[in-house]
């Protein structure tokens, strides 16, 4: 994947004669540790955590499935997201803010919170 994005800015700078390389090279290091690092997660959960493997279906049998790869999928989830933030990668930071900034105003159900929401979107970003 990372190298189909690295051939697709090389084409995108050559047909347009922009170039993208040195501003992007950044930005794809970055992703390519919040991934090898999510990755690891992923992989250490899933020998910490066990799959349910029996071969007879029920509702109770797909409920504990669901849970395990929750399980499994959210903490590699969540250390994607911190690593990220961490790094500094500014894409992940402004979806977390816009995230935090529709949650908190679902939350306060659209009571005046401007100023709080102000200062939580301004230490994300």
């Amino acid at each position: 994947m990372m190298i189909n994005a690295f051939l697709l800015i090389i084409m995108f700078s050559r047909k347009t004669g922009i170039e993208l390389i040195p501003e992007n090279i950044t930005f794809l290091a970055k992703t390519a540790v919040v991934t090898v690092i999510s990755g690891i997660t992923l992989w250490i959960c899933k020998l910490i955590i066990p799959f349910p493997t029996a071969e007879s279906f029920s509702v109770g049998r797909k409920i504990l499935e669901i849970l395990s790869l929750c399980a499994r999928i959210i903490p590699a989830f969540l250390v994607f997201i911190v690593t990220s933030v961490w790094l500094k990668i500014d894409e992940i930071r402004k979806i977390l803010a816009s995230v935090i900034l529709h949650a908190a105003k679902f939350l306060t159900k659209g009571k005046n919170v401007r100023f709080r929401i102000k200062n939580i979107k301004k230490r994300i970003v």
